[in-house]
Formats: C-alpha cells, structure tokens, sequence
C-alpha cells in the first residue's frame, strides 16, 4: 500500500463508519475490518504524518461508538 491508497483507504472507511455504503471494499465493513485497513494506513503513514491523527481519531471513535 503506497500513500495515495493509504489515503483512499482511510476514506473508505470513514465513509463506512458515516453510513455511505457500499464501498469498493463490500457491501459492508464490519468492524474488524475497519480497523486493520486503518492500521495499515497507519503502517503507511507512521505517526507524524498529517493523515495518521485523522486515522487514529476515527480508529478511537469506531473502538468507543463516538
């Protein structure tokens, strides 16, 4: 995974987690999922990358239902 996808993969998954599905991922994201696709990003990214807060925001809103 390179940025650019990186980057679409964390809109993907906010879109999903925002109820705009189906993505080109499934019809549905379960939460497992979610989170490994942002992990990845984050693994892309690494933590001072101006993409990684969104991705660990968003990661922390799926894990606690915000």
């Amino acid at each position: 995974m390179d940025l650019d996808e990186a980057t679409t993969a964390y809109w993907e998954v906010k879109q999903a987690y925002n109820g705009r599905e189906p993505n080109r991922r499934g019809s549905t994201m379960s939460t497992e999922k979610a989170l490994g696709i942002l992990n990845d990003v984050l693994a892309v990214t690494g933590p001072h990358h101006p993409l990684a807060q969104k991705v660990i925001d968003l990661r922390t809103n799926i894990i606690t239902g915000d």
